[in-house]
């Protein structure tokens, strides 16, 4: 028996915990993670109203553990994904096929993090560490280790990404199938302004990750 239950639309009897759910492209579509899910403790057949309510509460409990406000994938299809990085506020928030990037991340180091991750420079450095499969990479915990990450302690650098961050938040992200967009480019100006890389370069990175078989599958077809 699963030890846990999914609900789309947060359940009125009892006490359930919101998530973050989802890769695919109807998932998440924003870099603010959008609460699409709700989950609390499997109820036992024999289980009476304060015997679940007690469990359910220490299992929830147990659950907040795992909350972040920077969430990242496991793993997604590089052509019908949309991010690679989402972020929870104003609260963490736990993630379904997502994982928490635990410790002291304050919420404006997981917005600035998370405009980096999904920019051209943060993809092209999990291209790197993504495994075997170019076209579903597999991101675990050790992966996201082995890619270079900001330094937080730059508060400068943190607030030009977390500014970006806020000038994004409510902008539709395409799928990366689609190549190169108004967001992307503006998390690809933000990176290169902290990392005072040249934004031609980042450009034409950009265009050769769109022209990608795994990602535009134009070329791939094309040459069937």
């Amino acid at each position: 028996m699963k030890k846990y239950q999914h609900y789309d639309t947060e359940p009125k009897a009892f006490l359930s915990e919101p998530v973050i759910a989802g890769k695919g492209a109807d998932a998440q579509q924003f870099i603010r993670g959008t609460v699409n899910k709700w989950v609390s403790a499997r109820r036992f057949d024999d289980e009476d109203d304060d015997a679940y309510t007690k469990r359910n509460s220490d299992v929830l409990n147990d659950m907040q553990r795992h909350r972040s406000h920077l969430l990242v994938s496991p793993g997604f299809n590089t052509s019908t994904a949309r991010m690679v990085a989402v972020v929870a506020e104003p609260q963490p928030l736990l993630g379904y096929s997502w994982m928490p990037v635990m410790g002291n991340i304050s919420l404006t180091q997981a917005k600035a993090m998370a405009v980096y991750f999904n920019s051209t420079v943060g993809r092209i450095q999990l291209r790197r560490v993504s495994g075997r499969d170019f076209a579903y990479p597999v991101l675990n915990p050790d992966a996201w280790h082995h890619i270079l990450w900001l330094d937080l302690t730059l508060d400068e650098d943190i607030r030009i990404l977390a500014e970006c961050y806020e000038t994004t938040r409510t902008m539709l992200v395409s799928q990366f199938r689609d190549g190169r967009t108004r967001v992307r480019d503006l998390w690809d100006d933000a990176v290169c302004d902290v990392i005072d890389f040249d934004r031609s370069v980042v450009e034409e990175m950009a265009d050769m990750l769109s022209c990608d078989p795994t990602v535009s599958k134009e070329l791939f077809y094309e040459e069937l």
